[in-house]
């Protein structure tokens, strides 16, 4: 990955931190400061979008802050939150709008937003800026479990074989497509065959693929270099992307993205989010089809081949194979599926 892309993704978020910490009490910067060491600026924005929703709801659903600025809510205003509080304010994240169309929040959404402002709360306690810290008498949301958007093997491969036969709506999108085909199948394949995540994709640059050893580098998200492998199906259309690649670098001479856009520049995560949701069009699919669900796919399946959890864990760059077993493996179903027939009583 490109020093510069991980550079101005940093200094984009950290603008945008800067952006809301401005609008909250100072005490958030401190605490925003107290986890910048060990935490990326991605994760730091997350937690500070979540902390400033709490505080904007704290204002708007209390009266007594109805005339209070955000900015001036301050530690005492906080030790008075009761767990009762909390509760209310998970109620009413049960549901959100997008546009006009109102939706539910998932459970996972919760938990992490509850996760976010619990994270302030034990760093104001541990500081002496509260005599107690309430958030650890709030139950946080189960977990539900549930069969996660994933493909089979014939999905996946139906995925891919159909990219070259979809219709499109009009001549410029079909022109579009077609020029952009081999980009977007080879996207389509490093997901399924390397498990990266979307972010990491983006910032791939041509120069950390290497053909010859199999393998590309790319920066994942806690913050370090390593390096996926690319089996030998992958090899051929990596190959063919690379030569293709290379004759538009002559027409934009100043990027060393691999995948660039139609303006010739790095594609971002929302091009690559289309570009995975227009493919799956062209098959019949009952589920949304995301970059992730990609990633969960090639887990899923490196799983049922290898049978080793630990093996998938370090192909996917998750330092817990908890994380590994809870959302990219369905290890619990395969388990029993294998020792179906492991006891017997009439033999």
């Amino acid at each position: 990955m490109s020093t510069q892309y991980k550079e101005q993704t940093d200094i984009k978020n950290r603008q945008k931190i800067h952006e809301y910490c401005a609008e909250l009490p100072p005490y958030i910067e401190a605490y925003m400061r107290s986890i910048a060491q060990r935490t990326s600026t991605t994760t730091q924005l997350g937690y500070v979008t979540d902390i400033r929703g709490f505080f904007i709801w704290m204002k708007d659903s209390n009266p007594l802050y109805k005339n209070t600025a955000v900015k001036d809510i301050s530690t005492g205003d906080l030790g008075n939150l009761s767990a009762q509080d909390f509760e209310d304010y998970l109620i009413s994240l049960d549901t959100h709008h997008k546009g006009c169309e109102e939706h539910i929040t998932s459970n996972e959404t919760k938990r992490r937003r509850l996760a976010s402002v619990k994270g302030l709360f034990k760093y104001l306690y541990k500081m002496g800026d509260i005599e107690k810290n309430v958030t650890e008498l709030v139950a946080t949301p189960k977990l539900i479990s549930k069969h996660k958007n994933n493909l089979d093997l014939d999905e996946a491969a139906s995925m891919v074989g159909n990219m070259s036969d979809m219709t499109h709506k009009t001549k410029r999108q079909a022109v579009y497509a077609e020029r952009d085909l081999l980009r977007d199948k080879t996207i389509i394949l490093l997901f399924l065959m390397t498990g990266i995540r979307v972010s990491e994709l983006v910032g791939i640059n041509i120069s950390d693929v290497n053909i010859e050893k199999t393998r590309i580098r790319v920066f994942r998200k806690e913050g370090r270099d390593e390096y996926v492998y690319f089996g030998d199906d992958l090899t051929n259309i990596l190959q063919d992307y690379l030569t293709y690649r290379a004759s538009l670098a002559a027409q934009e001479p100043h990027t060393d993205a691999l995948f660039i856009s139609d303006r010739g520049t790095r594609i971002s995560t929302q091009t690559a989010r289309r570009i995975v949701s227009r493919a799956s069009e062209g098959i019949s699919l009952d589920k949304k089809v995301t970059p992730h669900s990609l990633r969960r796919t090639y887990g899923t399946n490196l799983y049922r081949k290898t049978n080793d959890i630990y093996a998938v864990a370090e192909c996917l760059g998750h330092k817990d194979i908890t994380t590994t077993k809870e959302h990219y493996v369905n290890a619990g179903d395969d388990t029993k599926r294998r020792y179906r027939n492991a006891i017997s009583y009439f033999e």
